[in-house]
């Protein structure tokens, strides 16, 4: 009995907490949940840049996001890159790309300095549907470090600037069952 209650509590503490951990993943805050049937396949480290450009709104000068720009590292090793789209493609020429059939889900990120929201992005696989990136279907961004909107004023509209950030994207794709089915398969 004592067991079961101590489970209950911590099963409680942990709903409170604010996130839920995925199976082979990290934990996830519940607004970026993944859906079931879906693994964690690999994980990178982003650096790169997050570009703004100047617009004009209401007689004003005003940051948009534009696009990011960032290296993917593996153990310290590049085998990627992050750009507009938003786009991952790997070293091995296989791409995934934002699947617009969904919106992309987003939280404030944790960490205690300014930085880019946590998201959740449906993707699908461009290209020859071969390689690494082939079988993601879903991107979480999370564990953020900058990349906000400048402080630096606008001077003139259509300037660019690109705000350095770093960032941890976990893909995720079908459990190898779920992918057959998906497929017309088993």
């Amino acid at each position: 009995m004592k067991v079961r209650l101590a489970l209950l509590t911590l099963v409680s503490f942990l709903g409170e907490a604010g996130g839920t951990e995925q199976e082979n993943g990290p934990k996830i805050p519940d607004d970026l949940k993944i859906p079931a049937g879906h693994v964690l396949l690999f994980k990178t480290q982003a650096e790169g840049v997050q570009i703004y450009e100047s617009k004009e709104k209401d007689g004003m000068l005003v940051w948009k996001f534009k696009a990011p720009l960032a290296f993917l590292f593996r153990d310290g090793k590049r085998v990627g890159y992050h750009y507009a789209g938003p786009s991952w493609e790997g070293s091995d020429g296989s791409k995934a790309q934002w699947d617009n059939s969904e919106k992309i889900a987003g939280v404030k990120s944790a960490s205690p300095k300014p930085a880019v929201d946590w998201l959740r992005i449906k993707v699908k696989s461009t290209g020859d549907h071969k390689g690494k990136y082939a079988a993601v279907s879903y991107i979480l961004r999370l564990e953020t470090e900058g990349g906000v909107t400048p402080s630096l004023k606008a001077t003139r509209a259509g300037m660019e600037v690109g705000i350095p950030y770093k960032a941890t994207y976990y893909f995720f794709g079908m459990a190898k069952g779920k992918r057959n089915c998906r497929r017309g398969g088993k």
